[in-house]
């Protein structure tokens, strides 16, 4: 009876875990992308934010985050010069945070990318 108790608490446990993840919007430890409109940046907090339909997405910069326009490298301080832009981000979502490593100021004449 007590190994059918702990393998059902066991279960329960992986069960909260998947959760979780898929209320991330990404699997942790695991990099996805994300695009939407550019609608904040604190350059100080390095954090940015991103409306995607009617959701609007928060994002922690890491300290070796990539900010380019086309090859341009950016500042986040220059960043906050693109907000109302297309931007995508690449992420991985952790414990109620998403931790952006690369943002990428799109061109709005460029051809939509796969």
């Amino acid at each position: 009876m007590r190994t059918v108790l702990l393998r059902t608490l066991a279960l329960l446990g992986s069960l909260v875990v998947a959760a979780s993840a898929l209320a991330a919007g990404s699997t942790p430890g695991r990099a996805a992308w994300v695009s939407g409109m550019l609608v904040r940046v604190d350059a100080a907090g390095r954090l940015v934010e991103v409306r995607q339909g009617n959701r609007e997405l928060p994002f922690t910069l890491t300290r070796g985050a990539r900010i380019l326009r086309g090859d341009r490298p950016l500042s986040v301080a220059d960043l906050q010069a693109d907000v109302g832009e297309h931007v995508r981000i690449r992420y991985t979502a952790t414990t109620g945070t998403r931790l952006a490593d690369r943002v990428e100021v799109l061109d709005p004449h460029a051809a939509p990318r796969p």
